[in-house]
């Protein structure tokens, strides 16, 4: 049971990784009406949100 709950969980973070390496290439295409310096600090902005979402929930579940 354990082998398929976490065989299930790498790939979806595969699947979760795959898909953030591709918006790196998708958004700035997306939004041409932007400037690049604008969609970096969209980008790093979602990174430090999603990190510190990850921080409190395994601060939460050690």
């Amino acid at each position: 049971m354990f082998h398929r709950r976490s065989t299930f969980a790498g790939l979806m973070f595969g699947l979760l990784a795959g898909a953030a390496w591709g918006l790196a290439f998708l958004i700035p295409n997306m939004l041409s009406s932007f400037s690049s310096l604008e969609i970096t600090l969209g980008r790093y902005s979602m990174y430090g949100l999603y990190s510190l979402f990850l921080f409190f929930l395994c601060r939460q579940n050690p």
